[in-house]
């Protein structure tokens, strides 16, 4: 594989990692600041009835700070892997 070769390809591929981590996370993010806003809306009203609500916010924002830690954990060890497979193969191409 040539050095533009190998180049292209690991430029495509973070590419294609970086949009599908836009498109994953930017509404997973927004989801979740959504619902903290309305926690503490309902945290200043302060009725029997919120307790349960609050609950419910706080179950959802556990699973969205969950879902956010699997997406990057993923993202980033694709990104070392793209990066580590283009940079050692420009090393071990130059060497050749």
């Amino acid at each position: 594989m040539t050095r533009r070769s190998r180049i292209w390809i690991g430029v495509t591929l973070l590419t294609v990692l970086v949009l599908n981590y836009a498109m994953i996370s930017i509404p997973l993010a927004k989801r979740r600041a959504s619902m903290q806003k309305r926690a503490g809306a309902i945290i200043v009203s302060k009725n029997a009835d919120d307790d349960y609500v609050l609950d419910i916010f706080r179950k959802e924002l556990a699973l969205a700070d969950r879902r956010m830690a699997i997406i990057n954990s993923v993202s980033i060890s694709f990104a070392v892997i793209i990066l580590s497979w283009t940079i050692f193969g420009l090393i071990i191409r130059k060497r050749k």
